[in-house]
């Protein structure tokens, strides 16, 4: 980076800190701005042109005993990942933690809005979101536009209120027949005593493994859905003659 570039995009990140609002000491050291908006601390720093975007939250309702991360290799996902059940999503990020909670807590909302964030590289621990830009921001308003994306996706970092309907909603309405099949799972072995109409409802769910699923759950309700899904995987199942053991008997000949 030239002297002229280096003094347009110093400019462009003390017009940022202006904007947003910081407030606290070391503010505006080099390419750095350092200090508060709101309830949040903030530090956003440059270097290698690598941008990060670090937000500390203190709040009580802050996500605790559950972290991810994106972009790391496929043998910690294999080792240390607790599924979603949404493929393209875990093979991006990992999740560690308590299951119920993550099952709750990656909606198909909140996934979309973390794969977007984490382009560049992420993650949460502690209360601290740590994002990585994919290209440094040379203007103040692209700036101010990831710092607000982040801060964003930092307030969302909350445990559910209620995981039993929480798992419930997603066991509904979740797009991916796995995070729903998921989702049911967790409902029926932490919230048994919640669980019963959402599994009525999942009789009638479009994906066989999770009908499936609730049909083993509520047996005599389900019965007559798992003889439709045996005669469906009958029906299609390719038909084969077990060839017979030969005779050991001789024809009778008249």
């Amino acid at each position: 980076m030239d002297e002229l570039t280096a003094r347009t995009v110093a400019v462009a990140w003390r017009k940022a800190g202006e904007k947003l609002g910081f407030a606290g000491p070391g503010l505006f050291v080099g390419l750095q701005l350092d200090g508060c908006i709101g309830s949040f601390g903030v530090r956003v720093d440059q270097s290698d042109n690598r941008t990060r975007i670090v937000i500390h939250d203190e709040r009580p309702s802050t996500l605790s005993g559950f972290h991810w991360r994106a972009g790391v290799e496929q043998s910690v996902r294999v080792r240390d990942g607790v599924a979603t059940g949404d493929a393209s999503f875990d093979d991006r990020v990992v999740a560690r933690g308590d299951p119920v909670v993550i099952a709750a807590f990656f909606t198909a909302s909140m996934r979309r809005s973390i794969l977007r964030a984490t382009t560049g590289g992420g993650s949460f621990e502690g209360g601290i979101l740590s994002l990585d830009l994919p290209e440094p921001p040379r203007s103040a308003t692209a700036l101010v536009s990831a710092i607000r994306r982040a801060l964003a996706l930092a307030r969302r970092m909350t445990t559910p209120r209620d995981l039993a309907a929480s798992l419930a909603t997603n066991a509904r309405r979740d797009t991916v027949p796995a995070v729903r099949l998921n989702c049911l799972e967790q409902l029926c072995e932490s919230f048994p005593k919640s669980s019963t109409r959402i599994v009525r409802a999942a009789l009638r769910d479009p994906d066989p493994g999770v009908r499936l699923r609730a049909a083993t759950v509520l047996p005599e309700e389900g019965r007559r859905q798992l003889l439709g899904l045996a005669r469906v995987s009958g029906s299609t199942r390719p038909s084969r003659q077990e060839p017979s053991p030969p005779s050991t008997v001789r024809p009778c000949v008249r």
